[in-house]
């Protein structure tokens, strides 16, 4: 992975998840060892959603190299805590351990690539290990932050984007509502950027997850991508146009392609743009 990372040839396969049930899978493969070592280990989640934009297998490799770490520097009959939350717009995931602190003088060096920290310290980085978790978050858009807990723990933060948080302008919130889907993250960012300083914005990475959000949401306006995995834009225009609570919700369909079948399918269907 980290050769493939300086050579700029990884890529992550980005989809829509719920990060509750997601990391509760994950989190059963630490139960074996927290049993082995006399661990207390404890999960909070203080939302039953937490929707992000994830490469679900690179995304893994952040969470059990951090809870890796903190079992190996817990003592018997200490305690680690994942817990999750949502803070502004912003997804907050945080991993505690008891029984260890990181040597002032590491802590801002423990994402460098080989850093083994001072000699003594109780937990200093495995070089490799944090240094792909700091890659890894970068590419997921993130932040990373370590820091102690006193009497004797220490605590990493990460916090992601949220997705479908509505957007609002600088000089106050819109009363218009914009569903933008598309499951091009980069081309719902530009979007996003062009629009939020008139609507608020809501995002959807598939049109069945947007459909689910339209119905609880009620955007005004629904712009989606026409090619998408898990729900097309025909697919979900035909949705808001056959239900009577969003039927006169305008659609606007995003393509490339300028087939003309494709043209007399949109009309058909009630595509209004």
């Amino acid at each position: 992975d980290i050769r493939k990372i300086d050579s700029g040839q990884f890529k992550l396969r980005f989809e829509e998840q719920n990060y509750v049930p997601y990391s509760n899978h994950v989190f059963e493969q630490f139960k074996g060892i927290a049993t082995v070592k006399g661990i207390s280990f404890i999960v909070e989640h203080s939302e039953e959603e937490l929707p992000l934009m994830i490469d679900t297998v690179h995304f893994e490799k952040i969470i059990t190299n951090i809870l890796s770490n903190a079992f190996k520097f817990t003592p018997q009959e200490g305690k680690v805590i994942a817990r999750s939350g949502i803070v502004g717009d912003k997804a907050e995931l945080r991993f505690y351990n008891s029984g260890s602190h990181i040597n002032e003088e590491d802590l801002g060096h423990l994402w460098e690539r080989f850093y083994q920290g001072n000699a003594g310290s109780d937990s200093s980085g495995s070089g490799i290990g944090l240094n792909l978790v700091y890659e890894l978050v970068k590419m997921h858009h993130g932040s990373i932050n370590v820091k102690n807990i006193e009497p004797d723990g220490v605590e990493f933060t990460l916090c992601f984007p949220l997705l479908s948080v509505q957007s609002q302008t600088e000089e106050g919130t819109s009363e218009v509502t914009v569903m933008l889907v598309d499951d091009d993250t980069e081309m719902s960012a530009y979007l996003t950027s062009q629009l939020k300083k008139d609507y608020q914005i809501l995002t959807a990475f598939s049109g069945n997850s947007a459909w689910k959000k339209i119905l609880l949401q009620r955007p005004d306006v629904v712009v989606t991508d026409y090619r998408m995995p898990d729900g097309n834009g025909m697919e979900l225009c035909q949705l808001i146009k056959n239900h009577p609570e969003t039927d006169s919700t305008p659609v606007i369909m995003l393509t490339g392609e300028g087939d003309e079948t494709l043209q007399l399918h949109s009309l058909n269907i009630q595509v209004d743009h």
